[in-house]
């Protein structure tokens, strides 16, 4: 292939990337705005997070270094263990039971019956 050629295709993944990247950003703002719109979760969900953070932080103070397993020769210390702890059963909650915010579950939006059947439902 020329140099020209390369460049031309370089060119062509840099405009796919940029235009993926536009799309990342738009999907960030909407779920944030979704987020942000239930702001007493949204406010205890990050109070939560950053209690969580100085509770470990106490924690390893307390945790030897050596009681930490090692990984491929390196031994992280124990925030970073806990972190990746923290992050894999919040992947594993999602997965096993929590509501997405948004995405392709809409049994949660079906219309509700109203207690009276001659009033109309309001949703």
């Amino acid at each position: 292939m020329s140099t020209a050629g390369i460049r031309a295709s370089r060119a062509g993944r840099l405009a796919v990337v940029r235009g993926e990247v536009g799309k990342l950003s738009a999907f960030l703002r909407r779920d944030f705005l979704v987020a942000w719109s239930y702001r007493l979760s949204f406010v205890t969900d990050w109070a939560s997070m950053i209690v969580q953070v100085i509770v470990f932080n106490f924690v390893s103070k307390i945790v030897r270094v050596g009681a930490v397993p090692d990984f491929g020769g390196t031994t992280p210390t124990y925030m970073e263990y806990v972190a990746v702890g923290i992050a894999i059963s919040s992947f594993m909650a999602v997965g096993l039971g929590r509501e997405p915010v948004s995405g392709g579950d809409r049994s949660s939006h079906r219309r509700k019956s109203s207690p009276d059947p001659k009033k109309p439902s309001r949703r």
